[in-house]
């Protein structure tokens, strides 16, 4: 499946679409990464009040 997949690709698409692909999706990887970054500042606080309760619940 992997070979079959992979030569599928390279035969579509050329070294300068593949170029670009790489690129927009290391951007849009880098924009994901913020992302989780910030969501994990802002749940982090509440994630750790609830395994407080969950702690003196047991």
């Amino acid at each position: 499946k992997g070979k079959f997949g992979g030569t599928l690709l390279s035969g579509r698409i050329g070294i300068r679409d593949w170029k670009w692909a790489v690129k927009v999706f290391r951007q849009g990887f880098q924009r994901m990464e913020k992302m989780m970054i910030e969501m994990v500042k802002e749940i982090g606080p509440i994630q750790r009040e609830m395994e407080m309760k969950r702690a003196a619940m047991i």
